[in-house]
């Protein structure tokens, strides 16, 4: 049975909103975790947050890469 989540099968409206959610979601945690730019966000005790922008990152590139894989195998598949 295959799974047929967003993660795995994105579609492009899907990718989109993915992507957009983790543009203001990096957004908001960086302005937050700075005070709008004026502290070093690599200093100070904001390590769990930064952990947890780099795994959404890596949860966006995963759909992406995903959405890509996806439009290539049904682009290939209609050319057969």
């Amino acid at each position: 049975m295959e799974q047929n989540n967003f993660v795995q099968n994105p579609t492009k409206k899907q990718a989109i909103v993915v992507f957009s959610v983790w543009l203001f979601g990096i957004t908001c945690s960086m302005l937050a975790q700075t005070n709008l730019f004026t502290k070093n966000p690599f200093k100070g005790p904001v390590f769990n947050l930064n952990f947890l922008n780099i795994i959404s990152t890596m949860v966006m590139n995963v759909v992406v890469v995903n959405y890509i894989r996806n439009r290539r195998r049904a682009k290939n598949k209609a050319q057969l």
